[in-house]
């Protein structure tokens, strides 16, 4: 798979449900729908580019995280699987190919490449590191001056481009949180599911249906989520996983 990734010219002419996806997107999603309706055909199959309604479990898959990363050769994306139960997510996959790392968290137990690991113990905000992507769409003013409150106490931010890697950065305690103030659920609950098992918490742990709607996604190391909602007071309650 590696080597089709790296040698093959890929399309990114066509659009699926407002996402722009190429040749590469529908061939790993491909892969993966088949092994998993072969492994679990009563499930339901949520990609970009394939759905399958089945019952009431489910699998979430983005089979290139990270998509601009990845055309403009940067080497920051990843593959992600989240398994789900009654709406809540019982495992989560994210594959790092480019560095070999593979996260995974299954009933609550979580790891990198089969060792445990732990979220940031950082109590203050004064020199923490968080990943974050974008501003909301008509409302970048309000943003903007909550990031310069933020960066006025000593938060460093950067921008990495891939939701889930981030999470899973969150999650082996490289960074201290990530924030994002409009994603639809499906674009980061491999990720948040991770992080979390690794003893994060997120704003917004009490996900549910449905999940294509946008909603702010913030998941830092427990001590920071209560000053960083301060700074963003329209986020929903923190809840511990």
């Amino acid at each position: 798979m590696l080597g089709f990734m790296r040698g093959k010219a890929h399309r990114r002419d066509q659009t699926i449900r407002g996402q722009h996806v190429s040749d590469l997107d529908f061939s790993i999603e491909q892969l993966l729908f088949d092994a998993l309706r072969e492994m679990t055909p009563a499930a339901s199959i949520q990609g970009d580019c394939f759905f399958y309604m089945g019952d009431t479990e489910r699998w979430v898959v983005r089979a290139i995280d990270g998509r601009d990363n990845f055309y403009q050769q940067n080497p920051y994306f990843c593959i992600s699987i989240a398994y789900t139960s009654s709406q809540h997510v019982t495992s989560a996959w994210v594959f790092d190919p480019l560095h070999h790392r593979l996260f995974e968290m299954d009933d609550g137990q979580v790891s990198m490449n089969g060792l445990p690991m732990t979220a940031s113990t950082r109590h203050a905000l004064n020199g923490a590191c968080l990943d974050i992507d974008c501003v909301r769409p008509g409302a970048q003013e309000a943003d903007w001056y909550r990031l310069r409150i933020a960066t006025n106490q000593g938060v460093q931010f950067r921008q990495r481009g891939c939701c889930n890697l981030s999470l899973c950065d969150v999650a082996a305690g490289q960074s201290d949180g990530y924030f994002d103030p409009g994603l639809k659920v499906a674009d980061f609950l491999a990720g948040q599911a991770i992080a979390q098992a690794a003893g994060a918490t997120a704003s917004n742990a009490h996900l549910r249906l449905p999940w294509n709607n946008p909603m702010p996604c913030l998941v830092a190391q427990r001590h920071l989520i209560d000053p960083l909602m301060a700074i963003w007071p329209d986020l929903e309650q923190a809840v511990p996983l």
